[in-house]
């Protein structure tokens, strides 16, 4: 199993079920977001990769303790997990610019062309705010842009982002904290790791990332 570091400092985070999706469950104590999946792309800036463990052995509650997770009759020791640091030095590799094009053609694939003409005119434009909520996607699009953005640029950390899925990804942004996916990107520049991040989540981060530079 797979666990963010920072759940290590969680002691006594109590989450109750937010969202169920097919290959993740999350949880949520008004404050924060926890996600449990079985899926790689969807590991975000806080929570844990269960590997073979099935999503119905958890309850509809969650508490992280000094020692481990408890929910239901399931217990996680952290001895048993496998550790990843969600907190990056952001230390942009030189070449990642050179990968917007990929990037833009992407992501094209996967949504509107006058959406992403409208997107790439509002970058363009540095009208940020009209990015907050737009397009497709549970975050939704808009809004992981400004996640990828903030990470590099934080003028723009005060931006009020709605959707809890988004807020949570934009503040940890912020504390250049962010999910497995990105950490992999940033290390590797292979845009496959943006592609499992959701249908455009990733991909929107990355091109986010590569817009503040």
């Amino acid at each position: 199993m797979r666990a963010t570091k920072n759940l290590t400092e969680l002691l006594g985070y109590k989450g109750k079920l937010f969202a169920t999706f097919s290959d993740s469950r999350v949880y949520y104590n008004e404050e924060d977001l926890f996600i449990i999946t079985k899926n790689f792309g969807r590991e975000g800036p806080v929570g844990i990769n269960i590997g073979p463990l099935p999503l119905s052995s958890f309850s509809n509650e969650i508490e992280i303790t000094e020692r481990g997770i408890i929910s239901g009759k399931t217990y996680i020791a952290f001895d048993d997990c496998d550790f990843w640091d969600q907190k990056i030095e952001v230390k942009i590799p030189d070449k990642i610019c050179e990968m917007e094009n990929e990037v833009r053609i992407e992501l094209r694939k996967r949504i509107d062309p006058i959406l992403a003409d409208k997107i790439d005119n509002l970058i363009k434009k540095e009208e940020y705010e009209r990015l907050k909520g737009l397009g497709p996607g549970l975050t939704p699009l808009g809004d992981d842009i400004l996640s990828g953005m903030v990470l590099i640029n934080k003028n723009l950390k005060d931006l009020e982002i709605e959707s809890v899925f988004s807020k949570h990804l934009f503040r940890h942004a912020v504390k250049n904290e962010v999910p497995y996916s990105i950490m992999k990107f940033l290390e590797t520049l292979n845009i496959n790791f943006l592609k499992k991040m959701g249908s455009s989540s990733g991909l929107g981060y990355g091109l986010g990332i590569i817009k503040s530079i």
